[in-house]
């Protein structure tokens, strides 16, 4: 789903890029959009490599539910944060569903937004995750 996201921003990037402005001005232009985006694409590249780091031990056979839930949490809040981000930065345009005239990045961040919540929830809730990371994980007493 992730490489999905990053085609379809990679498609609409440069279009996008040069043609969103805001006072008159393309939104790259702007220093405190590029830093949070920035932001953004570390925290996405963290996520990345937990991924990788995951599925590298889970093929070694040593996977802990610590591990997989850890990159549950940060996986499915991580792409909350990123879809707030773009809603944000673009307006009110971004709330606007795919085959409108006036969706910035042809209504992709509004079916993103949907999407993120349902991943909060499906396969374990992030408050039971955070369960498992402090029983498991930390040795905390269980709740």
């Amino acid at each position: 789903m992730s490489e999905l996201i990053i085609a379809e921003d990679r498609k609409a990037k440069s279009k996008s890029r040069d043609e969103t402005k805001h006072n008159g001005e393309p939104l790259c232009k702007n220093p405190l959009i590029r830093n949070r985006l920035a932001d953004i694409a570390v925290e996405i590249e963290v996520v990345r490599l937990l991924a990788y780091k995951t599925a590298w031990t889970e093929a070694k056979g040593l996977i802990s539910p610590v591990d997989a839930s850890v990159a549950k949490v940060l996986g499915t809040e991580s792409r909350q944060r990123l879809v707030t981000a773009g809603m944000e930065i673009l307006g009110p345009g971004s709330q606007l569903r795919p085959g409108s005239k006036w969706a910035k990045l042809r209504g992709v961040l509004i079916d993103m937004q949907f999407m993120s919540f349902i991943g909060r929830f499906g396969g374990g809730t992030n408050e039971i995750q955070r369960d498992i990371i402090a029983w498991m994980g930390l040795g905390l007493p269980r709740p």
